[in-house]
């Protein structure tokens, strides 16, 4: 049976924001979902998460996060440094903390705004050890 974290990281923004930071000490995965629920409307959010290698250090960009696109076999797992989301939808995203251990994890939402712009985006995060 896994030990399991769930963290809600951001609930409901609409101006960027950083998370506190998630502990993913002796953790071998992490699962992301980035939200926007509402009607979007001149705002997109972009998602990136940040580790720091000692708890309470320097966090640095992750640009390993696994996509969950479609592809086939030949390409394997899709990494990215980030995800952007500016209409209603949930993306997912991956890390394998088994092969790349971080202390700690931080979810960084960049939101940026248009005229009179609307909507919302929440980050949770599953950590599996």
């Amino acid at each position: 049976m896994f030990d399991q974290k769930y963290v809600v990281a951001h609930s409901g923004i609409s101006a960027t924001a950083t998370s506190v930071a998630i502990s993913t000490l002796g953790a071998k995965k992490a699962t992301i979902e980035f939200i926007e629920l509402a009607t979007v409307s001149n705002r997109s959010g972009v998602l990136t998460i940040t580790g720091a290698v000692t708890r309470g250090g320097t966090h640095r960009a992750i640009n390993m996060l696994i996509d969950n696109v479609e592809n086939s076999n030949v390409q394997t797992l899709t990494r990215v440094a980030s995800k952007t989301r500016d209409a209603a939808g949930v993306d997912l995203l991956f890390l394998d903390l088994a092969n790349y251990g971080f202390a700690e994890i931080k979810a960084v939402v960049t939101i940026t705004d248009g005229a009179t712009p609307t909507g919302t985006f929440t980050v949770n995060v599953l950590i599996e050890k």
